[in-house]
């Protein structure tokens, strides 16, 4: 089952980058984010963004000059 949402520790992971420092940029490039529950977290409350807003932050990502490496 794919996921509708991607989570800011799944983005960090896939960006090889931290969590706090992604959500700055994230933020600073005007992204918001949602707040989801997931399973592998307990079911605390997590960060995330829509699959259509991690598309563009991919796209963003990669026109600032970053690699980005997708990960299943």
């Amino acid at each position: 089952m794919v996921m509708p949402y991607t989570t800011l520790a799944q983005l960090a992971k896939e960006f090889k980058t931290d969590r706090s420092n992604l959500r700055k940029y994230l933020l600073k490039k005007g992204f918001k984010f949602d707040t989801i529950r997931v399973k592998e977290t307990s079911n605390q409350k997590n960060l995330a963004l829509s699959e259509k807003e991690t598309k563009r932050a991919r796209e963003l990502r990669i026109s600032d000059g970053y690699t980005v490496k997708e990960v299943d």
